[in-house]
């Protein structure tokens, strides 16, 4: 996740003040752009490490009031609508970013391990709970391969994401390369920055991973009750009430 990416998301997705998540974060560039943007931000690691790492990077960057609207946690990989985070944090962000993780194996089958890689169902249900009415879900994923096979997690994550109760709103292809015309020109300084990107990712080389898929959902605002039938609507002008 690229500064870059990160101020594009917090831009079209957010308002001054409004609150974002962060779920299996790798790199503080999210964290980093919501506090510039003045978005209190929650984001969970799966382990101290990387956390420590963010919140060094972040002290280095912004002032000391503005890093308490940061809360950086060491949450569990697969985490369960019972989670801490939940209870404290449940329907209130406009943004929730939720990043798919590799976690391959020499036996790996990408249909029978596919529950196993990172965004499962339950990672889609807790970032709908974290959701308030009309926040907006971003799912960072890419392609497998794993004993000659190839998985596209795309069409498995958008059906979750429906059954969660989210509204599929578009699939954004996010480039790691330069694009000119319509080829890519790779380098071995992209290839060399990607892996290390994506040092939990190494289903597919490195020098492959021209690109992410970058899926954006909706929360829609349940709809209020229907007007009564065979009643006006009362319409106000200047002040004072008509049928």
């Amino acid at each position: 996740m690229t500064s870059a990416l990160s101020r594009h998301l917090l831009s079209a997705c957010t308002r001054l003040g409004e609150s974002v998540v962060d779920l299996n974060a790798t790199d503080p560039h999210f964290a980093s752009s919501a506090l510039s943007m003045g978005c209190p931000i929650t984001a969970t690691f799966a382990d101290t490490r990387l956390a420590d790492v963010a919140w060094r990077a972040l002290t280095r960057a912004h002032s000391v009031q503005a890093l308490r609207a940061v809360d950086l946690r060491v949450a569990r990989p697969r985490p369960t609508s019972t989670d801490p985070l939940v209870k404290t944090r449940r329907g209130t962000a406009a943004l929730v970013l939720l990043r798919q993780l590799c976690r391959v194996s020499p036996s790996f089958n990408a249909v029978a391990e596919a529950a196993d890689l990172g965004v499962s169902h339950r990672g889609v249900g807790l970032a709908t709970e974290l959701l308030k009415p009309g926040g907006y879900l971003a799912v960072v994923t890419g392609l497998y391969q794993g004993n000659g096979q190839v998985d596209d997690p795309v069409p498995r994550i958008i059906s979750q994401a429906k059954q969660a109760g989210l509204t599929y709103l578009q699939h954004i292809i996010v480039l790691h390369v330069p694009a000119r015309g319509e080829a890519t020109a790779p380098t071995p300084t992209a290839a060399l920055s990607d892996e290390r990107e994506l040092s939990e990712c190494r289903a597919l080389p490195a020098s492959t991973r021209v690109h992410s898929d970058l899926l954006i959902f909706v929360k829609l605002a349940p709809a209020g009750p229907p007007d009564p039938p065979g009643e006006d609507v009362p319409v106000r002008r200047n002040g004072k009430g008509s049928r």
